[in-house]
Protein backbone atom coordinates (compact mmCIF):
# COMPACT_ATOMS: atom_id res chain seq x y z
CA UNK A 1 0.00 0.00 0.00
CA UNK A 2 2.91 2.71 0.51
CA UNK A 3 3.73 1.61 -3.22
CA UNK A 4 0.28 2.64 -4.10
CA UNK A 5 0.54 6.00 -2.30
CA UNK A 6 3.63 7.04 -3.61
CA UNK A 7 2.17 6.18 -7.21
CA UNK A 8 -1.11 8.51 -6.33
CA UNK A 9 1.06 10.87 -5.00
CA UNK A 10 3.61 11.07 -8.20
CA UNK A 11 0.20 10.94 -10.62
CA UNK A 12 -0.77 13.80 -8.44
CA UNK A 13 1.85 16.09 -8.60
CA UNK A 14 1.77 17.73 -11.74
CA UNK A 15 -2.28 18.15 -11.32
CA UNK A 16 -1.28 19.66 -7.88
CA UNK A 17 1.33 21.70 -9.63
CA UNK A 18 -0.83 22.77 -12.62
CA UNK A 19 -3.76 23.96 -9.80
CA UNK A 20 -1.54 26.28 -7.63
CA UNK A 21 0.04 27.62 -11.11
CA UNK A 22 -3.80 28.37 -12.10
CA UNK A 23 -4.39 29.80 -8.66
CA UNK A 24 -1.14 31.93 -8.90
CA UNK A 25 -2.34 33.20 -12.25
CA UNK A 26 -5.63 34.22 -10.47
CA UNK A 27 -4.02 35.88 -7.27
CA UNK A 28 -2.01 37.74 -10.11
CA UNK A 29 -4.68 38.72 -12.08
CA UNK A 30 -6.65 40.09 -8.84
CA UNK A 31 -3.61 42.32 -7.46
CA UNK A 32 -3.55 43.37 -11.34
CA UNK A 33 -7.24 44.88 -11.16
CA UNK A 34 -6.98 46.15 -7.94
CA UNK A 35 -4.18 48.54 -9.04
CA UNK A 36 -5.75 49.29 -12.09
CA UNK A 37 -9.07 49.94 -9.52
CA UNK A 38 -7.56 52.37 -7.81
CA UNK A 39 -6.18 54.08 -10.52
CA UNK A 40 -9.07 54.43 -11.73
CA UNK A 41 -10.56 55.78 -8.51
CA UNK A 42 -8.44 58.40 -9.03
CA UNK A 43 -5.72 56.77 -6.73
CA UNK A 44 -2.62 56.38 -9.00
CA UNK A 45 0.15 56.49 -6.15
CA UNK A 46 -1.94 53.85 -3.88
CA UNK A 47 -2.09 51.73 -7.11
CA UNK A 48 1.81 52.24 -7.62
CA UNK A 49 2.55 51.16 -3.76
CA UNK A 50 0.20 48.19 -4.55
CA UNK A 51 2.29 47.00 -7.72
CA UNK A 52 5.33 47.67 -5.72
CA UNK A 53 4.22 45.42 -2.83
CA UNK A 54 3.24 43.34 -5.25
CA UNK A 55 6.42 42.54 -6.88
CA UNK A 56 8.13 42.40 -3.84
CA UNK A 57 6.15 39.50 -3.01
CA UNK A 58 6.93 38.03 -6.50
CA UNK A 59 10.42 38.43 -5.49
CA UNK A 60 10.52 36.93 -1.96
CA UNK A 61 8.55 33.91 -3.70
CA UNK A 62 12.06 33.89 -6.16
CA UNK A 63 13.80 33.73 -3.48
CA UNK A 64 12.27 30.83 -1.87
CA UNK A 65 12.70 29.34 -5.08
CA UNK A 66 16.25 29.95 -4.60
CA UNK A 67 16.56 28.22 -1.32
CA UNK A 68 14.67 25.17 -2.28
CA UNK A 69 17.14 25.01 -5.10
CA UNK A 70 20.02 25.39 -2.79
CA UNK A 71 18.39 22.49 -0.85
CA UNK A 72 18.07 20.19 -3.12
CA UNK A 73 21.69 21.20 -3.94
CA UNK A 74 22.71 20.57 -0.89
CA UNK A 75 20.93 16.99 -0.85
CA UNK A 76 22.17 15.76 -3.95
CA UNK A 77 25.58 18.03 -3.35
CA UNK A 78 26.17 18.91 -7.15
CA UNK A 79 29.11 20.10 -8.65
CA UNK A 80 29.07 22.90 -9.56
CA UNK A 81 25.64 24.05 -8.14
CA UNK A 82 24.05 25.60 -11.00
CA UNK A 83 20.38 25.62 -10.90
CA UNK A 84 20.68 26.93 -7.52
CA UNK A 85 23.37 29.64 -8.43
CA UNK A 86 20.83 30.46 -11.25
CA UNK A 87 17.90 30.72 -9.17
CA UNK A 88 19.58 33.27 -6.66
CA UNK A 89 20.73 35.23 -9.08
CA UNK A 90 17.81 35.93 -10.78
CA UNK A 91 16.34 36.67 -7.42
CA UNK A 92 19.24 39.38 -6.94
CA UNK A 93 18.32 40.52 -10.82
CA UNK A 94 14.76 41.12 -10.15
CA UNK A 95 15.78 43.17 -6.80
CA UNK A 96 17.85 45.17 -8.48
CA UNK A 97 14.71 45.93 -10.97
CA UNK A 98 12.68 46.70 -7.48
CA UNK A 99 15.58 48.71 -6.03
CA UNK A 100 15.03 51.26 -9.44
CA UNK A 101 11.17 50.91 -9.11
CA UNK A 102 11.17 52.20 -5.53
CA UNK A 103 13.93 54.83 -6.47
CA UNK A 104 11.54 56.08 -8.92
CA UNK A 105 8.82 56.65 -6.65
CA UNK A 106 7.42 60.22 -5.44
CA UNK A 107 8.37 59.10 -1.53
CA UNK A 108 12.22 58.34 -2.17
CA UNK A 109 12.16 61.77 -4.92
CA UNK A 110 11.44 63.78 -2.00
CA UNK A 111 13.52 62.07 0.73
CA UNK A 112 16.42 62.82 -1.89
CA UNK A 113 15.38 66.04 -2.83
CA UNK A 114 15.25 66.97 1.57
CA UNK A 115 19.01 64.93 1.24
CA UNK A 116 17.56 62.06 3.56
CA UNK A 117 17.73 58.35 3.16
CA UNK A 118 14.68 56.26 1.66
CA UNK A 119 14.21 53.37 3.92
CA UNK A 120 12.17 51.55 1.76
CA UNK A 121 14.83 51.56 -1.48
CA UNK A 122 17.46 51.12 1.17
CA UNK A 123 15.81 47.68 2.26
CA UNK A 124 15.90 46.30 -1.57
CA UNK A 125 19.23 47.54 -1.84
CA UNK A 126 20.38 45.41 0.76
CA UNK A 127 18.04 42.23 -0.06
CA UNK A 128 19.77 42.80 -3.48
CA UNK A 129 23.23 43.07 -1.93
CA UNK A 130 22.47 39.96 0.21
CA UNK A 131 20.85 37.79 -2.65
CA UNK A 132 24.06 38.55 -4.79
CA UNK A 133 26.27 37.27 -1.70
CA UNK A 134 24.39 34.55 -1.43
CA UNK A 135 24.52 33.35 -5.53
CA UNK A 136 28.17 34.20 -4.95
CA UNK A 137 28.71 31.98 -1.54
CA UNK A 138 26.71 29.13 -3.11
CA UNK A 139 29.31 29.04 -6.61
CA UNK A 140 31.95 29.03 -4.18
CA UNK A 141 30.42 26.21 -2.09
CA UNK A 142 30.04 28.32 0.95
CA UNK A 143 26.65 26.78 1.98
CA UNK A 144 26.24 28.25 5.50
CA UNK A 145 27.47 32.08 4.84
CA UNK A 146 24.99 31.27 1.53
CA UNK A 147 22.09 30.42 3.92
CA UNK A 148 22.69 33.39 6.19
CA UNK A 149 22.58 35.70 3.03
CA UNK A 150 19.76 34.53 1.90
CA UNK A 151 17.82 34.61 4.95
CA UNK A 152 19.32 38.42 5.29
CA UNK A 153 17.81 38.74 1.37
CA UNK A 154 14.83 37.26 3.20
CA UNK A 155 14.22 39.67 6.11
CA UNK A 156 15.49 42.43 3.64
CA UNK A 157 12.51 41.91 1.12
CA UNK A 158 10.11 41.39 3.73
CA UNK A 159 10.94 44.42 5.51
CA UNK A 160 10.50 46.30 2.03
CA UNK A 161 7.01 45.07 1.34
CA UNK A 162 6.03 45.60 5.04
CA UNK A 163 6.72 49.61 4.20
CA UNK A 164 5.37 49.18 0.81
CA UNK A 165 2.30 48.01 2.05
CA UNK A 166 2.07 50.99 4.69
CA UNK A 167 3.29 53.98 2.11
CA UNK A 168 -0.63 51.61 -0.26
CA UNK A 169 -2.43 52.11 3.14
CA UNK A 170 -1.25 56.03 3.38
CA UNK A 171 -1.85 56.77 -0.70
CA UNK A 172 -5.29 55.02 -0.11
CA UNK A 173 -6.45 57.10 2.80
CA UNK A 174 -5.53 60.70 0.52
CA UNK A 175 -8.16 62.48 -0.94
CA UNK A 176 -8.62 60.76 -4.90
CA UNK A 177 -6.78 62.75 -7.68
CA UNK A 178 -8.37 62.58 -11.15
CA UNK A 179 -9.85 59.19 -12.53
CA UNK A 180 -8.12 57.17 -15.27
CA UNK A 181 -11.04 56.68 -17.43
CA UNK A 182 -8.97 55.23 -19.73
CA UNK A 183 -7.33 52.59 -17.72
CA UNK A 184 -10.40 52.15 -15.84
CA UNK A 185 -12.80 51.63 -19.73
CA UNK A 186 -10.35 49.70 -21.19
CA UNK A 187 -8.66 47.54 -18.37
CA UNK A 188 -11.38 45.93 -16.55
CA UNK A 189 -13.14 44.01 -19.18
CA UNK A 190 -9.55 41.89 -19.49
CA UNK A 191 -10.27 40.28 -15.93
CA UNK A 192 -13.64 39.35 -16.55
Amino acid sequence: TAEAVEQAAAAAAPQNADAQAELAAAKDALEKAAAEQMRAAGKQEAAAARELADKIEDAAAMQRNAAAAAAENAEGKKDPPIDAVTAQQQAADETEKLVAAAAARPEAKAAEAQRRPDPLADRLRAAQQAAQQAAKQTLDGKEEAAARARAEAAQDRANAAEMSKAEEKQAAEQPAGKPDLVTFSGGVSEYI
